[in-house]
């Protein structure tokens, strides 16, 4: 693992991979008590994670290697072959960051565990853990980052959720998504408080207009507002 995922990014995921492994050891047993106790089941964690969220794409810029012109047209069909991307890169973002991009899809469903790479099988026992401990807002996050297409197969693998957890879910969801809008409504503006500010401090002073002061400021009160008295020329 230490080859592929740096040792500091490891020793935060070591916790999870192993509460993770401890379930998925107990299911595969037959002691499952948290799925017992009305949680959602090993299979019904593996089926969403291993579900698309959004249509296949090819390698982004920072997937890409580095390569030389000349490389990159020896190696054109790699760079636009479309790669499947599931749930587990949002649940488990290390996965999608460190792993080698043709490594990325697991298989679906339990064949993702019995089929898997044991850096595959370490992403998904991360993943189980997230998921399981707080599933809603690991969903609405990954519903939140799917394309239309991909947010029907989510739903689909969620199908046999509680519903009680589901209703969650989507009020988690439009919370993500009113947030996103207001922040596309109200764009961040860096500047705008220092040129009020300064806006601020012409309009203190006397000495910076001489016998014509603005409109908009007050003779006495550093405050900006209506001139008490306009200039003899403005009507």
């Amino acid at each position: 693992m230490a080859g592929f995922v740096p040792e500091g990014v490891l020793e935060r995921l070591d916790p999870l991979a192993k509460r993770g492994a401890a379930r998925l050891a107990a299911w595969a047993e037959g002691r499952d008590s948290l799925a017992e106790a009305g949680l959602l089941t090993i299979p019904h964690l593996l089926q969403f994670l291993s579900a698309p969220y959004r249509r296949p794409s090819p390698p982004s810029l920072a997937e890409q290697p580095r390569l030389s012109l000349e490389a990159r047209r020896a190696n054109h069909a790699f760079l636009t072959q479309p790669i499947t991307r599931q749930a587990l890169l949002v649940v488990a973002p290390e996965y999608d960051r460190f792993a080698p991009v043709l490594a990325k899809p697991v298989r679906q469903g339990l064949d993702a565990l019995a089929r898997g790479s044991l850096l595959q099988n370490y992403a998904l026992a991360v993943a189980v853990a997230r998921l399981a401990e707080n599933p809603v807002e690991h969903a609405a996050a990954t519903l939140a980052a799917a394309d239309a297409e991909g947010e029907m197969g989510l739903r689909l693998a969620m199908r046999a959720w509680p519903w009680a957890l589901r209703r969650r879910i989507d009020a988690a969801l439009r919370r993500l998504q009113e947030i996103k809008s207001a922040a596309k409504i109200r764009p961040w503006r860096p500047n705008a408080g220092r040129f009020a500010a300064q806006s601020g401090k012409l309009c203190a002073s006397p000495a910076n207009f001489g016998a014509v002061r603005p409109a908009n400021c007050e003779s006495e009160s550093g405050n900006c507002a209506r001139s008490r008295r306009a200039a003899p020329w403005i009507r």
